[in-house]
């Protein structure tokens, strides 16, 4: 399955949404627009690809196994691939949006020091988190039921200005007499 992805901004707007934007960032600002997304959560990992190049990321790198949402992230701008090896570097914003824990390590390992994880997905079993990689890292890793009201104003404005066009990213539009058969041929 899908491996990592990046958050655009979510749960807190004030420290998702700063590190993307070269302008705005520390000192450091090479390594704040650098970026690691995809996903299970696909559509979810689409957006972050969408947002994070229109805040101004130079590198967005999109990493699944599905060759579909591989195609759709290139479409958007980022760099794909379906294994995401050491030589892609390490990011400063990361989201694992795979939904597999199996994966969770190559996602920390994929987090530079000081990184913020955001796990978009739902883990229908308890994980085990390396606290030893979060804890020498200074990793933050989150997850959970967002507050989107926090990031929802940047992003607005980045949709009314014409950065980011939320319609770019693919969508399907179902009857709801269809909703479990379009729910379960989901890729």
């Amino acid at each position: 399955g899908p491996r990592v992805g990046v958050d655009a901004g979510f749960p807190r707007a004030e420290l998702q949404l700063r590190p993307l934007v070269a302008a705005d960032a520390d000192e450091d600002a090479g390594a704040a627009v650098e970026q690691v997304v995809g996903g299970a959560a696909g559509v979810i990992a689409l957006y972050a690809v969408g947002i994070a190049l229109a805040m101004g990321a130079a590198r967005v790198v999109f990493c699944a196994s599905h060759a579909v949402q591989r195609e759709y992230a290139a479409a958007l701008g980022a760099e794909v691939t379906a294994e995401l090896a050491p030589d892609h570097g390490r990011f400063d914003v990361v989201v694992d949006a795979c939904s597999d824990a199996a994966m969770l390590p190559a996602t920390l390992r994929a987090a530079a020091p000081e990184a913020i994880v955001t796990s978009v997905s739902y883990y229908e079993r308890d994980l085990v988190l390396s606290q030893r990689d979060l804890y020498f890292k200074g990793i933050t890793y989150r997850t959970g039921r967002p507050n989107v009201r926090t990031a929802m104003e940047p992003v607005l404005a980045l949709c009314h200005s014409g950065a980011f066009k939320p319609q770019a990213v693919p969508q399907s539009v179902f009857v709801f007499d269809d909703a479990i058969e379009a729910w379960m041929s989901q890729e």
